[in-house]
């Protein structure tokens, strides 16, 4: 079977090596072993939140993280503001609703970013409980400016949750001191591991919130992962293979050096967006807010978007991101975070460029 150039915006290629961590042999998840490794992940894991506080691996997707963010925080009827420019945000407003939170919505353009301003508008002309804001909006390729969001939220009583899924580690996040009070990722993004683990970051206004909050909630109560996490464990079965990758892989960002990782991916991400305009194609998102993990390039108004698809695939061994949502058969997108090689995102431009001429 010939290699695949799979360029979807996660779960991502692996590196051989990092693959081969999967394979250890299993060890007690009560044990001291376990503990060890758990210790390492999440403390490793406080760089790349930009935090001091607290760092949880969750058993989960970044929707269990999603979920995790939602029901540890807040309590049915609290009013909340959900930031919305693209199928993540919906997914956030989804999640908030089902489990009664009076959800608001600003509505930002597709292909844009927010304007910190109208956040600051929105939460000066009523009270909310929480923002929820998506970092890197994966499905529009949209990198939102969280220190800018969190520097109109100073003095309010009002908690800042970001979704990290597709922005933690390749991206700067410093939660610290951008006033982010809880962020999430998952494994398979930019960690570069296998999907399966969720991360979850809690300041100390987060916990202060915690203890009012009343949402329902079991597996992904943050009380008894806060215990167990003292103990070196999960309160449930972690998923240790990718604890393995996961851990293998959060080596080798400390050795290159965050900065690095971060400045790595933008050269990357620049490399992407120089290729597919000398390409002759369109980008979706404006060069100012473009993500550097993924990016997003509208096809052209004729163009067989599952025909695109199916040729890159079947015919070039590429396999893009589709457009989601309203942006269903209006853009393709190429992922390029992680360990990333220049000639296969430069192959998959000149696919993509090919069967578009």
């Amino acid at each position: 079977m010939p290699a695949t150039n799979l360029r979807i915006p996660g779960p991502i290629e692996l590196p051989e090596h990092i693959l081969a961590e999967c394979s250890r042999p299993m060890i007690s998840h009560r044990g001291s072993e376990f503990a060890e490794i758990l210790h390492e992940i999440t403390d490793s894991a406080k760089g790349l939140f930009g935090i001091d506080g607290d760092v949880f691996l969750l058993s989960s997707s970044g929707t269990g993280a999603m979920e995790a963010a939602v029901v540890n925080f807040f309590s049915p009827g609290d009013a909340v503001l959900v930031v919305r420019g693209g199928v993540f945000a919906d997914r956030t407003r989804a999640m908030a609703t089902a489990f009664g939170l009076d959800v608001d919505v600003l509505e930002v353009e597709w292909g844009d970013a927010v304007d910190p301003a109208a956040v600051a508008r929105r939460v000066e002309a009523r009270e909310y409980r929480g923002l929820f804001l998506t970092h890197n909006e994966t499905s529009t390729g949209v990198m939102n400016d969280v220190e800018a969001v969190g520097g109109v939220l100073r003095g309010l009583d009002l908690l800042f949750v970001v979704d990290g899924v597709s922005s933690v580690g390749a991206i700067p996040l410093r939660m610290d001191d951008w006033r982010v009070d809880v962020a999430y990722s998952a494994s398979q993004k930019a960690w570069t591991a296998p999907p399966g683990a969720g991360l979850l970051a809690v300041g100390s206004r987060g916990w202060k919130f915690n203890n009012d909050a009343s949402c329902p909630r079991f597996y992904f109560d943050l009380t008894t992962m806060r215990q167990a996490l003292k103990q070196g464990q999960c309160p449930w079965t972690p998923p240790l293979p990718v604890c393995f990758a996961l851990r293998a892989s959060l080596r080798e960002m400390r050795e290159e050096g965050l900065d690095r990782v971060f400045s790595r991916h933008h050269e990357v991400g620049e490399f992407v967006r120089r290729r597919v305009i000398e390409s002759g194609m369109d980008l979706f998102a404006r060069h100012e807010v473009a993500s550097d993990t993924v990016t997003a390039i509208r096809f052209p108004p004729t163009t067989d978007a599952g025909a695109f698809m199916t040729r890159a695939r079947e015919d070039f061994g590429t396999v893009f991101g589709g457009g989601e949502g309203e942006l269903r058969g209006k853009i393709f997108r190429i992922g390029h975070m992680g360990w990333t090689d220049r000639s296969a995102l430069s192959g998959a431009v000149d696919v993509a460029a090919g069967l578009l001429d």
